[in-house]
């Protein structure tokens, strides 16, 4: 079963570009490995320090090469002590389904989602509803659902879009109202929420076989 490690950067102001220029090298020296599936490297438009990390291997117990391993030596060792505002936010999620061409994309929408269980089968319809109503709209490129490990009920959405002007169209027409109306409140156990991000670098294919 592929595997998705997310890991969410902290910079510390100034040192934005350095920590770019790490991760966009990191990618692309794991983008070499049989095991590495796919990466992706986005910048949070909330503020201009955080930054998300997505990295997709064939399994939990992937392998590198002994040059990927020097390389990692020489990566870690080079690390500016003070490069991070705090220490990175580091979590481990399942694919559950993939749609769409990879790659292309320049903006992203991810969606933390809990469901709850009573809940779940009609969430899945409904999500299915809204992915298939992204792809008439226009501008979506590749859409994503994965599952965190550790606790079925947490899910969390990724939308690759053209444009940000695309998604928040789709998001702001107002078919979209009376879409989230057709699911009942408790069906969440929390109120889902989004966060957009840039688009810095795509690298793989996520596909799932």
């Amino acid at each position: 079963m592929p595997f998705l490690f997310q890991e969410t950067y902290y910079a510390t102001p100034g040192l934005q570009q350095v920590l770019d220029d790490r991760v966009r090298s990191l990618h692309q020296a794991q983008a070499t490995q049989p095991s590495a599936l796919a990466s992706d490297w986005a910048k949070y438009r909330g503020d201009s320090m955080t930054y998300l990390a997505l990295r997709l291997w064939t399994g939990r117990h992937y392998s590198v090469d002994a040059e990927h391993m020097r390389f990692m030596a020489e990566y870690n060792r080079t690390r500016a002590t003070d490069a991070f505002m705090a220490p990175p936010d580091i979590e481990f999620f399942e694919p559950v389904s993939q749609w769409g061409t990879p790659g292309g994309a320049a903006f992203l929408v991810r969606t933390e989602l809990e469901v709850s269980a009573r809940y779940g089968s009609e969430w899945a319809s409904w999500e299915q509803e809204v992915r298939a109503d992204m792809a008439k709209s226009g501008g979506l490129r590749e859409w994503r659902l994965y599952q965190f490990l550790g606790r079925e009920s947490r899910s969390f959405r990724c939308e690759f879009w053209e444009r940000p002007e695309a998604a928040e169209a789709f998001w702001r027409a107002p078919a979209r109202r009376p879409q989230w109306a057709a699911l009942p409140a408790a069906a969440w156990r929390r109120t889902p929420k989004p966060a957009e991000y840039d688009v810095l670098l795509q690298l793989g294919d996520p596909t799932l076989q």
